[in-house]
């Protein structure tokens, strides 16, 4: 041990979200011994939560391997350390061969289930008051998430995967809530959209770009590293996600967060454990987690939005703030370094000899319901046989196309000649 140094092995999870639980205990440590040197051992997912660590000396990546070959390999790394504390919360026996003045090991109660912050703070004998999660970001990583918060306005998080679909909000809900949110009149309205998530979750950009305009939606889904959002999280004006990683990072950054027990949430009949002193206790099962937010009404089949829409099984949703999406780029042209043609770039090479004004206006929505695949315009299907959308011959018709459906492609009606008009008029 290297004089005036008090040097700590703590060992955590392998997952995000159960090594943000313990990292309060890191945060206790780092309050209380002044001079410790902290060696953190972590899952490849969650080491890099732990790089802005004050004191940190190095960040082991725990990475298993078969026949428990990694705990002898973790064992020839920190075995020639005099160590002043090892705190194990995965409960293992590498602590019996290791050098240290004292050990706090992870054991298995056999009494009620406790929420797991309490279980990890019985480690130190802090469960009377168990310190909440907390993870260290730099001024240089703050300054970077800063960077990507492009835009004006209250920023709402959003987290819509997970890892596994037991736990997965249905994504056009998180659509729906973003439209209320977000929307004139809404509690954030003029507010920006952040959406967070891993590599593996880039599929959810594209099915939210609708949402908000280009100029107030950040995409940090797979393109920031792990403690820059841990970062751009503190600067969320409110958080919605799945049980994941993601989440407890927001909890742990403090961003007031609606989640879980979101309508049709519900992922079992047992009761939650009570929340720690200090922490926010769990609402009922279904209830609504925006309830207490001041002009949300949740309903997103208002009829009174599209009066013309036939509303059924095959109407997941209106939008009541429909938005021009005629200069956006195309999916994966977005960041590309070049211009790129979109929409808004058509012009006709000779103008319209034909300048009537329009003599009637008409709004007709592609409708659908993703999770039974049904499509339709106005609510009525093809095979439903409506009436066709009557044109006089010659006539001159404003014809608004509005898609309220998850996908994000353009529509348009066959055997039609249209003028491309790029915003509404």
């Amino acid at each position: 041990m290297t004089s005036g140094t008090f040097p700590i092995l703590f060992i955590t999870a392998t997952r995000i979200g159960d090594a943000v639980l313990s990292s309060g205990l890191i945060a206790k440590l780092a309050e209380e011994i002044p001079n410790a040197r902290f060696t953190i051992v972590a899952g490849p997912a969650a080491a890099p939560l732990f790089l802005d660590t004050p004191g940190l000396d190095e960040v082991i990546v725990f990475e298993k391997s078969k026949n428990g070959g990694h705990w002898l390999r973790l064992w020839r790394q920190v075995r020639r350390r005099r160590w002043g504390l090892v705190v194990d919360l995965r409960g293992s026996a590498i602590n019996r061969f290791l050098s240290t003045r004292r050990r706090a090991v992870f054991r298995r109660s056999s009494g009620p289930v406790v929420h797991k912050v309490v279980e990890a703070a019985r480690l130190l004998k802090l469960e009377d008051d168990p310190p909440a999660p907390h993870i260290f970001t730099a001024p240089e990583t703050k300054a970077a998430a800063l960077d990507l918060l492009h835009g004006q306005g209250p920023i709402l998080a959003l987290a819509p995967a997970a890892n596994w679909v037991g736990k997965t909000w249905p994504l056009e809900r998180f659509a729906q809530l973003a439209i209320r949110l977000l929307g004139e009149g809404g509690p954030m309205a003029g507010g920006r959209l952040m959406v967070v998530g891993g590599p593996a979750d880039a599929g959810v950009v594209q099915a939210l770009r609708h949402v908000a305009p280009k100029d107030r939606f950040i995409d940090l889904v797979g393109k920031a590293e792990l403690l820059t959002i841990q970062a751009a999280l503190a600067q969320a004006r409110l958080f919605v996600g799945n049980d994941s990683g993601l989440m407890h990072m927001a909890a742990a950054a403090g961003a007031p967060m609606g989640h879980g027990n979101m309508p049709g949430m519900d992922h079992g009949g047992a009761a939650a454990p009570p929340a720690p002193p200090g922490m926010a206790p769990p609402r009922p099962r279904g209830s609504d987690v925006m309830a207490d937010m001041p002009g949300m009404d949740m309903n997103m089949r208002d009829p009174k939005n599209a009066p013309q829409v036939k509303m059924g099984p095959g109407v997941q949703m209106i939008s009541p703030m429909p938005m021009d999406r005629t200069g956006d780029p195309g999916q994966g042209l977005e960041s590309v370094g070049h211009r790129v043609l979109v929409y808004k770039d058509l012009v006709a090479l000779e103008p319209n000899p034909d300048a009537r004004p329009p003599e009637r206006a008409l709004e007709i929505r592609l409708t659908g319901n993703m999770e039974r695949f049904m499509w339709g315009f106005d609510g009525r299907k093809f095979s439903e046989k409506p009436p066709p959308y009557a044109f006089r011959r010659g006539e001159r018709v404003r014809v608004t196309l509005v898609n309220d459906t998850m996908m994000t492609h353009p529509i348009h009606l066959h055997g039609h000649f249209f003028e491309l008009v790029h915003a509404p008029v």
